[in-house]
């Protein structure tokens, strides 16, 4: 563990933790609030990846595509060998909020489009592209990972561990491959890193593009993974200052990525460099829920 934050534990051990900021307050309300709507990460119930073929969908003991919910006999879905998709219920579907056509060709997410929704009841389903990898990403807002939701538990808040960095932007146009979970690659914009040092340590992190192109998200791991935190990894997001060149890396809103809570997540994994030798005490815990369904 590096000397600084071994201080910050010391720190903490003798001395009552610092009252958290209100905007680190709003952030935790928001975590909540995003991981438990209706269409977050809670409600994930199914991954299904496609073959080129035709195949029967629902949650009928003899459909191809066994569901965890919906009806017994939910339609067709067929992938054709050009990679499109045309869906074809048996039951009273919506469309993307609207009464279904006989036959619907699905949209997938594939570079960030917005993918087609069939839903009915509580269930819905859309079409995902991981790297030429198609499948069916089904939800149920009755889940039990999310009407059984245990809530998120986080490290005392650490005013040390929100560090600000140099940002350097890269010249050009640049994406970077980044692994996933389900062992693809995905090809992610990458604008630049940041570069800080800690305890005489140097770091740089790659960092992604996040909501828009003056903002972050970055994955990455420390000593804490597998033990008090997540396994893989846990991300992180914030916003970059063109004008200082600098951007803030507050560990304390690091969190859980979706695989913490669902199996049926595809999440990335850090990109090479994006560890920390030493345990980052500060943020999301590892959840302590079991993942269901």
């Amino acid at each position: 563990m590096n000397s600084l934050l071994a201080s910050v534990l010391i720190t903490a051990a003798l001395s009552p933790p610092p009252s958290p900021p209100a905007d680190y307050i709003a952030w935790q309300k928001e975590r909540v609030e995003s991981l438990t709507a209706e269409k977050g990460w809670l409600t994930l119930i199914g991954l299904h990846w496609l073959d080129v073929g035709k195949f029967t969908l629902g949650s009928g003991a003899d459909q191809q595509i066994r569901l965890n919910a919906g009806p017994e006999k939910l339609g067709t879905i067929e992938r054709k060998a050009s990679g499109e998709l045309i869906f074809s219920a048996n039951a009273p579907v919506l469309i993307n909020g609207a009464a279904a056509e006989p036959d619907v060709v699905l949209s997938t997410d594939k570079d960030g489009a917005t993918p087609t929704e069939v839903s009915i009841g509580t269930l819905s389903f859309l079409a995902i592209d991981r790297g030429g990898k198609i499948g069916l990403r089904v939800k149920d807002i009755a889940s039990k990972t999310r009407t059984e939701f245990l809530g998120l538990d986080y490290f005392a808040y650490q005013p040390a561990l929100k560090i600000v960095a140099t940002y350097e932007a890269y010249p050009d146009v640049r994406m970077l491959d980044v692994a996933t979970i389900i062992g693809t690659v995905e090809p992610t914009l990458n604008p630049g890193r940041a570069k800080f040092s800690v305890a005489g340590k140097d770091y740089s992190f790659e960092l992604l593009e996040g909501s828009d192109a003056t903002h972050y998200f970055t994955v990455f791991g420390d000593q804490t993974n597998g033990k008090e935190t997540y396994g893989m990894a846990r991300f992180l997001a914030g916003a970059l200052d063109a004008k200082s060149k600098t951007v803030t890396l507050d560990f304390n809103t690091a969190y859980n990525p979706p695989c913490a809570f669902t199996e049926y997540a595809t999440c990335p994994m850090p990109p090479a460099g994006n560890r920390i030798a030493a345990k980052v005490v500060a943020g999301e815990k590892a959840y302590r829920g079991a993942r269901k369904e």
